[in-house]
């Protein structure tokens, strides 16, 4: 099918993604490239093959034609690109890349395509790059891209209107598929090494894994929380499922005399019946607080104790109505200050 029958890559992006297949259009805006239009958590198989079947009907067939091939691959080795240049069954040029890690198999799938399309525009003659990657395609032919090297992509296609991307159907034993595909593997350890900015996603992940060791370190070796660390030793973004009471009693911040007293708001640390007005005291001792008293551990299991409040239902209830007794009695309990 002829340039001048499909239209220029955006018009027929708009063509398949509004016209033909209208469904899909107001998704395909939201859907950011490397998420690609086409993820089987996205889209059915059977919209993917309605697709397929919107694409410009023409079949490949290994003649021997000049045509160019393209692929990317990403493996535990390294990431790849590469396209190659056939021409009567023999590879008459190529290029191979070597990428970070960082970047996934879509950029790589693209970046081939982009340096496939500047190798094609020195030809000055028609020809057709062959793509086995559909979800790559179909980013091409969307105008809405934000992506910088499908923009690159789109540029250079309409100002070089002789060159056609087509699909094919990847691993059908299509040499050029293969030379490809071959290319893009070796390239993971021995392509030249190409550098691109890094993608947004991986440096949000870089951020926040290095704002993560800092946390940990943070609370691994801090001089503050250490009885809360003792119960919870590891750093992580799930809450704890603590409620107000429950954070008063095991990290100590709340209306005892203990704590008030290291903040110079009280003049001793004792409760009004002279024990030592801490947490585990109004939870044990305190004739005030007999009512919702727990048993009394040794020190050698405290932090056990504790635990199994926290996995006890009504050990947690229990503790709940004793905080709540504690806040609403505090005049009870805290002797004057003088």
């Amino acid at each position: 099918m002829e340039n001048s029958e499909v239209g220029t890559p955006t018009e027929f992006g708009l063509k398949i993604l509004q016209k033909l297949y209208p469904n899909i259009a107001p998704r395909a805006a939201q859907i950011h490239p490397d998420q690609t239009l086409l993820e089987e958590e996205k889209f059915s198989q059977r919209e993917i093959d309605d697709i397929v079947k919107k694409l410009p009907n023409e079949n490949h067939r290994d003649s021997g034609a000049k045509a160019i091939y393209t692929d990317g691959s990403k493996t535990d080795e390294g990431t790849g690109s590469a396209y190659c240049l056939l021409e009567n069954y023999g590879i008459i040029a190529s290029w191979q890349g070597k990428l970070d890690h960082s970047y996934s198999c879509f950029q790589t799938e693209i970046l081939a395509i982009k340096m496939a399309i500047e190798a094609a525009s020195s030809l000055h003659r028609p020809i057709k790059i062959w793509i086995d990657s559909l979800s790559s395609l179909m980013t091409v032919l969307n105008p809405r891209t934000h992506h910088s090297i499908v923009r690159e992509i789109q540029t250079l296609l309409l100002s070089h209107k002789y060159i056609h991307l087509r699909w094919l159907k990847a691993h059908a034993c299509y040499l050029g598929n293969e030379c490809a595909d071959q290319l893009a593997k070796e390239a993971t350890t021995k392509g030249d090494p190409f550098f691109l900015p890094k993608p947004l996603l991986y440096l949000k992940f870089d951020i926040r894994s290095a704002a993560y060791c800092i946390w940990r370190d943070n609370w691994d070796n801090g001089e503050t929380g250490r009885s809360t660390h003792d119960i919870v030793p590891r750093v992580s973004n799930k809450p704890v499922g603590w409620n107000r009471e429950e954070k008063m009693f095991f990290t100590g911040h709340g209306p005892f005399p203990s704590y008030l007293h290291r903040f110079n708001l009280r003049t001793h640390e004792n409760c009004s019946c002279g024990g030592k007005g801490d947490p585990s005291y109004y939870a044990t001792k305190c004739w005030f607080a007999l009512s919702w008293h727990f048993q009394t551990p040794t020190a050698s299991l405290k932090l056990q104790w504790l635990k199994n409040i926290l996995t006890n239902n009504l050990s947690r209830t229990r503790l709940r109505l004793l905080m709540r007794f504690i806040c609403d009695e505090n005049n009870l309990i805290v002797e004057d200050n003088n």
